[in-house]
């Protein structure tokens, strides 16, 4: 004889509630992360409070501290978000089979991103914006130096050219971006380089960032 289990009712209710806790609480983290984006448009990273930012979020400090131990761990969340968006759905472009429409993508990524980005820059953070994509692309242990440092060399070249990109106002429309840096670092990411790397760089710095003709009158 099979027993009949009868569900206790208040199971569901205890599972509806830790659910709507849940999605309570990530609203809370958006509301923070958004605040701290704000504040940093209006003063320096280190001038920012708990304070100011609970103010600006309309989350209480208990909120704040139930999430995070400090502002840096908030900023890393942050910074964390935002990588996943740019970055997301895109391979390794060290593989043999990655072309201009692997830069295309990253570079339409960061375009729809480009105002976090500016906020990061001109809060002093460039050098984090280089470490996400070094933790991204060079997390393998197995990696020899002759397999390192194409990569090391590929991902200060790709983060100083996306910063002045990004500056700049992004006057180079995507696709010529995308082309420029494929054509020039490519060779970073299949064979060694066949020219020194200072002057691979300076002429993709060049080849962007060079200014206009004059028109003819």
């Amino acid at each position: 004889m099979t027993d009949n289990v009868i569900k206790n009712p208040s199971d569901k209710k205890t599972k509806g509630l830790r659910e709507y806790n849940e999605n309570l609480n990530e609203v809370v983290i958006e509301s923070m992360q958004e605040a701290l984006i704000i504040l940093l448009k209006e003063k320096e990273f280190a001038k920012i409070t708990i304070t100011d930012l609970c103010k600006k979020a309309g989350v209480s400090r208990m909120a704040f501290y139930n999430n995070f131990l400090s502002l840096e761990e908030l900023l890393k969340s942050v910074v964390i978000e935002y990588s996943s968006k740019l970055f997301g759905g895109l391979s390794s472009p060290f593989t043999a089979d990655v072309s201009a429409e692997w830069y295309e993508k990253l570079f339409s990524n960061i375009k729809s991103n480009a105002d976090f980005l500016n906020v990061l820059f001109n809060a002093g953070f460039k050098h984090k914006f280089l470490n996400i994509i070094n933790n991204i692309l060079i997390t393998s242990e197995d990696l020899t130096d002759k397999d390192r440092y194409p990569r090391i060399l590929w991902t200060g070249a790709m983060c100083n050219a996306v910063i002045c990109w990004v500056e700049s106002g992004m006057t180079v429309p995507t696709e010529e971006f995308a082309a420029i840096c494929y054509k020039n670092l490519r060779p970073l990411t299949k064979q060694p380089l066949k020219i020194p790397f200072v002057e691979g760089a300076a002429k993709l710095v060049a080849s962007v960032f060079k200014p206009k003709k004059d028109k003819k009158q």
